[in-house]
């Protein structure tokens, strides 16, 4: 299984996290916490459960919602815990029942054919929106529903056993997706920055499990990484007053890395 968690870079700013990363603490309407993984392929099922709540709302957001208040937002499909509504823009529609500490959420996203489904204690409400296919890379989210408060909300993407069984035809979230590169009847992979090449078609399960690179690894989005010019940061140091600094990268983590920039 790849590492799932909620992202502890890209979330609302009074958003905590602990457990791992596993549990988000959503104090209030601002704030949204978003997983480290997003995905534009497959169908995948997680589970969310609370330890508090208040007016919570689970579901997906795209890039383009951010990671402040999204409740309202069009780049965001969701089901709120106060009333059971589908929310995907500022007014929510009849969906399903309100849920609370007690309730375990499940959710089906089908990104063959642009779905989300939710489902409270193993049951469904049926398919909540049919457009995602329009939204691009999407990442499962909670983010509060009023200024009043959110909620503590614990998620499973599939690292340890669920609580109900996956549907027929869905994977956890947290499931490897690995590919191999094709030239002709030649395969390859990707390994110390270079291709390497593992044998020739036909492709045999074997060679995915030995040789297969971790999509993850390979669909990303655009990051930037900062590294901030003071002696506190892990690995930097300043010699001297506004004259040098000195800081690490691990270029092995970012094989595909564009150009390196230097700030002030």
């Amino acid at each position: 299984m790849a590492i799932v968690t909620w992202d502890n870079v890209n979330k609302g700013s009074s958003v905590t996290l602990t457990n791992n990363n596993m549990t988000a603490s959503i104090p209030n309407y601002n704030n949204t916490a978003r997983a480290s993984l997003g995905r534009n392929s497959g169908k995948w099922y997680w589970e969310i459960s609370f330890s508090a709540l208040t007016n919570i709302v689970v579901g997906i957001v795209n890039l383009a919602a951010g990671v402040a208040s999204t409740v309202s937002s069009t780049n965001h499909r969701g089901f709120y815990s106060y009333s059971g509504l589908k929310m995907g823009g500022p007014t929510g529609q009849p969906y399903g029942s309100s849920y609370g500490t007690s309730d375990t959420i499940g959710i089906l996203l089908d990104l063959q054919i642009g779905t989300i489904e939710f489902l409270k204690n193993n049951t469904s409400f049926g398919i909540a929106f049919s457009d995602l296919l329009t939204m691009g890379i999407v990442f499962p989210s909670v983010t509060a529903a009023s200024g009043s408060g959110g909620g503590i909300v614990n998620v499973n993407f599939g690292n340890k056993p669920f609580k109900y069984a996956v549907p027929t035809g869905y994977r956890p979230y947290a499931h490897d997706e690995k590919a191999l590169f094709m030239e002709g009847s030649q395969l390859f992979t990707y390994n110390n920055n270079t291709l390497q090449n593992v044998g020739s078609i036909p492709v045999t399960k074997e060679m995915f499990d030995t040789y297969g690179i971790e999509l993850s690894v390979i669909n990303r989005t655009l990051t930037t990484i900062g590294i901030p010019m003071n002696a506190s940061s892990a690995g930097g140091d300043i010699f001297g007053s506004g004259k040098v600094f000195k800081g690490n990268i691990n270029l092995s983590k970012y094989f595909d890395l564009l150009g390196i920039n230097i700030t002030n």
